[in-house]
Order: structure tokens, then sequence, then C-alpha cells
């Protein structure tokens, strides 16, 4: 586990230099490298999973998040392409999502509380998202897929601290929602560079990634102790 987790932190800092001054196709490579990492780090996990086909479906969920991650680094590859490797983000991430929130509701029997956190999210993805004007920020294209990928987002740190309630804040499920919460940051800075003015520089492409790469590597570590 260990080794997956000093790699990726390698691989994650050299990602960083190259993103902040370059944009170039070695920094993608990077970040790809870095993805691997915390997905191979979860197929480990497998081998001592208690519970496998929960883990299977954070697999799976990450597998998608690996894919996102080379379409969204393929937008600053190729910007006449833009849109559709966007877009191909936005479904990547949000059938990670969906994966977890599945395999959350198999593992543990409560799909009430699933569909009371989709409840709850797509109203916060609603809100957030007709606050564009006011958080100065413009959707375009995409101001429908955001409302639909906001809800599966918020879902997920929701439904985990629900889970963390009913179930004595196991700790598989603490960190879901831990994860979730880190996510939904990482998003948080993200749309302010995708569709905001001026939020590319160092700080903001840094603070997002941190954000995002602990999200994912946690969800890897549940596979561990599930």
């Amino acid at each position: 586990m260990w080794l997956w987790i000093l790699l990726g932190a390698l691989s994650c800092g050299l990602f960083l230099k190259e993103r902040i001054n370059h944009r170039n196709l070695r920094s993608l490579l990077y970040k790809a490298g870095t993805s691997i990492c915390f997905f191979l780090m979860a197929w480990q996990g497998l081998f001592s999973c208690h519970h496998i086909r929960f883990g299977l479906w954070i697999l799976a969920g990450l597998f998608f998040g690996l894919l996102g991650d080379i379409w969204l680094g393929l937008k600053w590859t190729y910007p006449k392409q833009n849109k559709m490797f966007l877009f191909s983000g936005f479904i990547s991430f949000a059938l990670e999502h969906f994966l977890i929130l599945m395999g959350l509701v198999i593992r543990t029997g409560q799909p009430i509380l699933l569909m009371f956190s989709l409840l709850l999210a797509m109203i916060s993805s609603y809100l957030i998202v007709g606050m564009e004007d006011k958080l100065k920020l413009k959707y375009g294209f995409f101001k429908g897929v955001a409302l639909i990928y906001g809800m599966f987002l918020i879902s997920v740190p929701v439904y985990g601290f629900f889970l963390s309630i009913s179930n004595s804040f196991k700790l598989a499920y603490v960190l879901i929602c831990l994860a979730g919460l880190f996510f939904v940051a990482s998003d948080f800075i993200l749309s302010g560079m995708y569709f905001g003015k001026d939020k590319d520089q160092a700080i903001y492409v840094i603070s997002n990634h941190i954000f995002y790469f602990l999200a994912q590597f946690i969800l890897a570590y549940i596979t561990w102790i599930c």
C-alpha cells in the first residue's frame, strides 16, 4: 500500500510542476501515472477485502476516475477538442460516483437513505449551479451536465454521512464521507478554473489536485479495510 502512496505522491509532484509551467503531454503522463497508483492500490487492497463485492464497486469507480483524469488532461493537450474531452470527463467522474453509490447501497441494503441523499444532493446542485452569476461562473453548454454531475458528486458525502451515523461511525463510511468532501472541494475549485476567469494560477491548480488525489487515495484505501 505504502509503495503506491509514495509513487503517487512523487508522480503528483512531477505532474504539478509540469502542469503549472507547460500543460504539455508530459504533464498528462505524470497525471495518469498518479491515477494508476490509486487504481493499483485499490486493486491490491481487494486481496485483503472481507466484502469483495463492495471493493469491486469501488475499484470500478476508480477505473472511471482514471479515465476522467486522462480525458481532462487531453483537454489541455488538444484544446481544439476541448468540449469533447471536458464532456467525457464529466461523464467518467459521474460514473465513478454512481458506482460508489451502488456499491454502498448493495453493501448496506439502505436504498431509502440513498434516495434521500440523492434528493438533497439534487436540490443542492440546482441551487449551486443556479448561482453561477453570483459565483462569477459561466457554464454555458455544460450547465445541464454540471447539474446532473453535481447531484452524483454531492450524493457521495451525504450518503456516507448518513451511513456513518446509522452504522456507529464505521471507519469505511466515515472515509467515504471524507473522500466525498475532498471531491466536492476539488470540483468547487475546478469550476472556477474551467468556468470562471483568472483562476488558473498555481495556487488553484495545486489545491484542486491535492484535494482530488486525497479523495481518490482515500477511496483506494477503503478496499483494504472494507
